[in-house]
C-alpha cells in the first residue's frame, strides 16, 4: 500500500498501491542551449508538415510520428499582436520554435519551467504577416499533441467592449443566440450535450410519444445526434430509461443507455455505443450507471443493481471493462450498493482499468473502489466520510487518462426537511491523489443539486454549470477552473425551465459555450455564446 495523500488538505488516507515505477531515457538536450543552435535542427518546412492553421483563442489536437520530422501550423498575426502558444502533451515531449515566413527561428522552448516539460512561447508579431509554429517530439518518437493560442487580442472587461449585442464572457467578446425545438411531444428525464472534434453540437433527450398512429398507448424514445440535423428515435420503451453522452476533449461523444432485454426473460442491458454491454438477470434492476473509455479505446462500465427476491430488495455494484474491440470482461461485485444516488469513473493512467466513484444518501459518504495493480484486490477507501452529511453527489469529467475533475457534494437537511442543503467543491483527481480542492460554497434550500453538469477542454480547464433552483425560472452560471486552480464564474442569463427542470453544458475546442436546457412543455431550447 502506498499513502494517499490529500495534498490541499495536508492529510493522508490510504489509497490503492501503484505496480513498480519504471523509466526509461532516451537522448536529451539541456534546456539552455540556445535558439541559435536549435535553428540548425529546422529547415524550410516541407509542405506534408504544415498541417493547418492557429488562431488566437483555438485548441488542436495534432499526432505526431517520425517521417516528417516536425509538424507545423500557419499563425496569420497582426502587427504587434501578442502571441502566446503552448504545446502540451501527456505522451511525449515537446519542443516548439516559432518561426517567420521565411521560416527564420524568431523563438524557441524546451521546457515551460523546471516542473513543466509542456513548451510554452510568448512573442509580439512586429509586422503583420505568415508565421509558423513548428514542433516535434525531443525523441522524435510517435507522440499526441495539444497545440492552443491564447486570445490576447479579442479579450475584454465589460459588455461595453465588444459593441453591438455581444458580451464579454469570460474575458472573451462572444455573440449570444438562442434556439428552441418544439417536439410535439413531452420530455422525460435530463438532457446532454457535447461536442465532437469537429466541433458540432451533439444532444441527447427523452420523449414520450405514441409509437405509430394506430398505436396503443404511450412508450419513451431516446434521441441522439447533431442539434442541427435530424435525430433518429431509440427504442419505443414502456417506461423511462436511463441515457447519458460520454464526452472527452478531442473525442467523438458516445451515448449509452438502459433497454429491457430482447427476450422475454426479464433483467435490463446497458448498451455503449450501440453495443450491448452489461445483461442484467431476471427481475433485476439498473438502478444507476456510468461509462468512460480510455485514450487506447478500452471502455468500462459500473452499474449499481437491484435484484428483487419475494421479501426484498437486494443491490450490487458491478464492474465490467473490455479493451478495443474485445470482449467484455466478466462482471465483479464490490458490494452492496442501497445507498448509491451518484457513480463516476476514473480511468488510469495507460487506459488499462478505471476506479469506481459512488456517493450517495447514508451509506459510506462519497468512496473510490480500486485495484492497481490489474488482477490484484479491489479496496475501497473513503473520500467524503458519511459522519458529515446526510447524502453527496458526485459528477465527473474525463481530461485525460490518469486525471478525472470532480465536483464532490454534500448534503444535509439542516434548514428544510424536505429540500436539502449542499456544500460543494472542485476536485482534482490523480492516480495517487486529490491533487487540488478549491470550495465552490454552499447552497441552502436546494429543489435539486446546485452542479450537475461539467465539461472540460484539451487543457485541462474545467467548465462546470451552476443553478441555483428555488423556481421554475433562474439564472444559471458557467464556473470555470483552470489548471492551475484559477476560479472565475458568470451568469449565463435567466430562462425558463418550465415544471420539470434539466440542463447540460458543453464546450466546444474554440470555445464556444452551449447551455442545453429544457424550456416549456414539449420544448428543448439552447442557448449558444459564439467568440467573434
Amino acid at each position: 500500500m502506498i499513502l494517499f495523500q490529500r495534498r490541499s488538505a495536508h492529510r493522508l488516507v490510504t489509497f490503492f498501491t501503484l505496480s513498480a515505477a519504471f523509466g526509461c531515457s532516451a537522448q536529451s538536450f539541456s534546456r539552455n542551449e540556445s535558439a541559435a543552435h536549435e535553428a540548425s535542427a529546422l529547415r524550410a518546412l516541407l509542405p506534408t508538415e504544415i498541417v493547418g492553421t492557429l488562431a488566437a483563442g483555438e485548441t488542436k489536437t495534432i499526432a505526431y510520428s517520425n517521417p516528417p520530422e516536425y509538424r507545423a501550423l500557419t499563425i496569420n498575426a497582426r502587427a504587434n499582436e501578442p502571441l502566446d502558444v503552448w504545446v502540451r502533451s501527456f505522451d511525449g515531449n515537446p519542443r516548439a520554435w516559432l518561426l517567420g515566413s521565411q521560416y527564420e527561428t524568431l523563438a524557441y522552448n524546451y521546457d515551460a519551467s523546471t516542473t513543466d516539460k509542456n513548451a510554452h512561447i510568448t512573442f509580439t508579431a512586429p509586422a503583420a504577416g505568415t508565421y509558423y509554429l513548428a514542433f516535434r517530439d525531443e525523441a522524435y518518437e510517435d507522440a499526441s499533441f495539444t497545440v492552443s493560442m491564447a486570445n490576447k487580442i479579442a479579450g475584454c472587461v465589460g459588455d461595453l467592449e465588444c459593441g453591438g449585442a455581444d458580451v464579454c464572457m469570460l474575458g472573451r467578446c462572444m455573440t449570444v443566440s438562442n434556439e428552441t425545438r418544439s417536439l410535439g411531444a413531452a420530455l422525460r428525464g435530463p438532457v446532454h450535450a457535447a461536442y465532437d472534434p469537429s466541433d458540432t453540437l451533439h444532444v441527447a433527450y427523452q420523449y414520450l410519444n405514441a409509437p405509430s398512429a394506430s398505436g396503443s398507448g404511450y412508450r419513451t424514445f431516446v434521441t441522439e445526434g447533431p442539434w442541427t440535423g435530424p435525430l433518429t428515435p431509440i427504442g419505443g420503451f414502456w417506461s423511462d430509461r436511463q441515457f447519458d453522452l460520454w464526452r472527452r476533449a478531442g473525442s467523438a461523444p458516445v451515448l449509452s443507455l438502459t433497454a429491457p432485454a430482447p427476450t422475454s426473460s426479464g433483467g435490463e442491458y446497458v448498451y455503449f455505443d450501440g453495443l450491448a454491454a452489461l445483461a442484467t438477470s431476471p427481475a433485476t434492476t439498473v438502478m444507476r450507471y456510468v461509462t468512460a473509455r480510455s485514450e487506447s479505446g478500452s471502455d468500462f462500465v459500473a452499474a449499481a443493481l437491484s435484484r428483487r427476491t419475494s421479501s426484498n430488495s437486494v443491490c450490487d455494484l458491478q464492474f465490467i471493462s473490455r479493451t478495443a474491440g474485445g470482449a467484455w470482461s466478466n462482471p465483479i461485485s464490490l458490494g452492496e450498493c442501497a445507498w448509491v444516488e451518484s457513480l463516476a469513473l476514473h480511468v488510469r493512467e495507460g487506459g488499462a482499468t478505471a476506479d469506481v466513484i459512488a456517493a450517495g444518501r447514508g451509506g459510506p459518504g462519497i468512496v473510490v473502489y480500486g485495484r492497481a495493480p490489474i488482477g490484484s484486490r479491489w479496496t475501497r477507501i473513503s473520500l467524503v466520510p458519511t459522519a458529515i452529511t446526510d447524502g453527496s453527489q458526485v459528477i465527473r469529467v474525463q481530461a485525460r487518462d490518469g486525471t478525472s475533475l470532480l465536483v464532490l457534494s454534500t448534503y444535509t437537511f439542516n434548514t428544510n426537511t424536505s429540500y436539502p442543503d449542499y456544500t460543494s467543491r472542485y476536485a482534482l483527481l490523480s492516480d495517487n491523489a486529490i491533487e487540488r480542492e478549491i470550495p465552490l460554497g454552499t447552497y441552502p434550500v436546494q429543489i435539486a443539486p446546485p452542479f450537475r453538469s461539467m465539461d472540460a477542454d484539451s487543457t485541462g480547464t474545467a467548465y462546470v454549470l451552476k443553478a441555483q433552483r428555488t423556481s421554475a425560472s433562474y439564472t444559471p452560471e458557467i464556473v470555470r477552473v483552470t489548471p492551475d486552480g484559477v476560479v472565475t464564474s458568470q451568469s449565463l442569463g435567466s430562462v425558463v425551465t418550465g415544471s420539470a427542470p434539466s440542463d447540460a453544458l458543453a464546450i466546444s475546442s474554440r470555445g464556444e459555450i452551449a447551455l442545453l436546457h429544457t424550456g416549456a412543455y414539449q420544448q428543448i431550447s439552447l442557448r449558444r455564446f459564439t467568440p467573434r
